[in-house]
């Protein structure tokens, strides 16, 4: 039985430094790093998370980790270990802070991944927002 989980997820406020982290842990467990916003997926997000409609925002997100969730349960069944930034529970705290108000009962059958909560003090948190690179989402 190894000496770790096999799926590991990062959850936490942007800035927080989940996309740090991640890499280290995934090459630290010699794991795959999955993306939850798989790549035919970003040119949508970018349209997307210019609107202002939240449930169509969180639907394309929720759509986005359903394809990852597949993904991650294919490298589980394989035996390959699994790290992502986040995973669903980032995606509905983020969007029902945003004012959605859809109701989302996840199936049973997703894989469950053991959870990290990164904080990080407000003042630094802001510094590496305000330096960083990536779009707000």
């Amino acid at each position: 039985m190894p000496d770790h989980p096999r799926f590991e997820s990062l959850e936490g406020l942007r800035g927080t430094g989940k996309s740090t982290v991640a890499p280290m842990l995934a090459a630290a467990r010699q794991a795959v790093l999955v993306p939850t916003v798989p790549a035919l997926y970003q040119p949508l997000r970018a349209a997307v998370d210019q609107r202002t409609n939240v449930e169509a925002r969180m639907c394309l997100y929720l759509s986005a980790l359903f394809t990852a969730a597949e993904e991650i349960q294919s490298h589980l069944n394989a035996g390959v270990p699994v790290v992502v930034e986040s995973y669903f529970a980032r995606c509905l705290a983020t969007h029902r802070a945003m004012g959605a108000r859809l109701g989302v009962t996840l199936p049973r059958r997703l894989p469950t991944p053991v959870t990290y909560y990164l904080v990080c003090g407000d003042d630094e948190r802001r510094r590496r927002l305000a330096a960083r690179d990536k779009p707000a989402t």
